[in-house]
């Protein structure tokens, strides 16, 4: 017997696994993906009714200190973000799972440059949190500036009658073009 024709067999059953072992985290990942989604949209839609709820409860005086510009900003850009938030909250968990068990395996395979790997990417992780606060303020200050856009053109929204009336459309309009620059 040929050593080749010994292994054929080996080999055969390794390839059908690896095939069955894609079919099945396929599978488990779309499964994930959608179970995960829809809790995000539960979780979105909950959200919007509390921030709602909440603004119908708020007095007169208190609502003066918010813009209705701020208020769609709340609702349309950080409540719809909460749709990934369940996703990658639930990934965030995988990925310290896939650490801790690939670290022993790739010591195994791969041997000490592993544990180099390892500690660039532990070196890596402070900086990549740094930076995620940098962005962190830079969302700050465009949402402030989405803010006042949005107030002006509600403004001109709302008093478009008087505007068209006052012939302002000139002034309005050079306003809206300072802001979007």
């Amino acid at each position: 017997m040929h050593p080749d024709e010994s292994h054929r067999y080996l080999i055969y059953g390794c390839s059908v696994l690896m095939m069955v072992t894609v079919i099945v985290r396929s599978l488990a990942m779309h499964q994930y993906d959608y179970r995960s989604l829809y809790l995000g949209m539960q979780l979105r839609s909950a959200l919007k009714g509390i921030v709602y709820t909440k603004i119908l409860l708020l007095g007169q005086y208190t609502l003066r200190n918010f813009t209705t510009g701020h208020l769609v900003d709340l609702v349309s850009n950080d409540v719809q973000r909460m749709d990934r938030v369940a996703v990658e909250f639930f990934r965030l968990w995988l990925s310290a799972f896939d650490l801790l068990c690939l670290t022993p395996l790739m010591w195994i395979v791969i041997g000490w440059q592993a544990v180099v790997g390892l500690i660039c990417l532990l070196l890596f992780s402070p900086i990549s949190a740094y930076l995620s606060y940098l962005s962190g303020g830079f969302r700050v200050m465009t949402a402030e500036v989405t803010d006042r856009r949005l107030n002006l053109l509600n403004e001109v929204i709302s008093g478009i009658r008087s505007v068209k009336t006052n012939t302002m459309e000139w002034f309005y309009g050079d306003k809206i073009t300072q802001i979007r620059r």
